[in-house]
């Protein structure tokens, strides 16, 4: 049985632009000379658009699940040639790094960068015109407003981040997350899979660089093609590796194998060396050497709890630490 993400960075869905407004067919009577009077029917007002909102605060597009979006109808025209007014825009909300696609041929719409960028989706109906505008009396039939392009589109969100700390479950990975940005974001707990979906954070203590850290699920909660994805723009992973877990060998060597085909930087950071003796250490440090370098060229050792080994790290990773 497939397990349901709890984290949406992919959803499927219908956009509509608004239909035109009716224009109106109506006649001035002052004028008794003409059978009719002077044609004055106003035009309607065109659709309102859709358009897809960068927004920094939203970080997954769970909100937009099996729903269909339509903007406003225009406002029919109306007597004395009077125009009727625009649809109102609909803009829906998604996180920045989230880009639009024609389902199923992944023809790309565009994609928002930054908080507040705009995506046009679909375009509003022409309104329909008034027999005021034609300036004829011999429009008879109510010009109808054209409906609203309506396209089903996917929509993609692909976390970016410099850093992304990953590992299986209950290894320290939110507890160090929490440390490199220097927040208590990330949920800890004392179980397995305490963190559920990915969750980005931000150090800004570099005059240099502002960096992006990105906490992730245990390896093996999600299936291996969705967890991929949510690192796939990480250029180095922090394996957080819990020095206590007699299956951490195979644990690495699995992950390892998942994602061998990314190329990615990896370095490996043994947690909760406060629970082994300094000699154990060594020998665990010296196996996980012998057995992983080249391909992991760096190794840091550290407790969350009392903070050994930590400045090291943080050193290598922050400029200016």
């Amino acid at each position: 049985m497939t397990r349901k993400p709890f984290f949406q960075d992919e959803v499927i869905l219908t956009c509509q632009g608004g239909q035109g407004g009716h224009g109106l067919i109506s006649f001035d009577l002052t004028f008794t000379h003409k059978s009719k009077g002077k044609p004055n029917g106003g035009m309607g007002g065109t659709g309102g658009n859709v358009y897809m909102i960068g927004k920094d605060q939203l970080d997954d597009l769970t909100d937009l699940i099996s729903r269909k979006y339509v903007a406003s109808k225009g406002k029919d025209g109306g007597k004395n040639c009077r125009a009727g007014a625009k649809g109102d825009d609909l803009y829906i909300a998604v996180p920045v790094h989230t880009s639009a696609f024609i389902y199923p041929h992944n023809l790309v719409l565009g994609q928002v960068k930054y908080d507040g960028d705009l995506v046009l989706l679909a375009q509003g109906g022409k309104s329909g015109v008034g027999n005021g505008i034609m300036h004829s009396a011999k429009v008879y039939g109510r010009q109808i407003g054209e409906m609203g392009e309506s396209l089903e589109l996917k929509f993609t969100y692909l976390l970016e981040s410099d850093f992304a700390v990953v590992g299986p479950g209950n290894a320290g990975k939110s507890s160090l997350f929490n440390r490199l940005i220097n927040h208590h974001k990330s949920h800890v707990a004392d179980y397995m899979f305490s963190t559920q979906k990915p969750i980005l954070g931000i150090n800004n203590t570099s005059l240099i660089k502002r960096l992006a850290f990105l906490d992730t699920p245990a390896f093996d909660f999600y299936e291996a093609h969705i967890y991929l994805r949510y690192i796939q723009k990480t250029p180095c992973l922090l394996y957080t590796y819990d020095s206590s877990d007699v299956a951490g060998i195979t644990r690495l060597q699995l992950f390892l194998d998942l994602i061998a085909p990314t190329a990615q930087t990896i370095t490996i950071v043994i947690t909760k060396i406060d629970l082994i003796t300094p000699s154990q250490l060594r020998d665990l440090q010296a196996m996980l050497q012998a057995l992983f370098m080249p391909s992991i060229q760096q190794f840091f050792s550290v407790s969350l709890v009392t903070e050994e080994g930590l400045i090291p790290l943080l050193a290598s990773i922050i400029p200016e630490f």
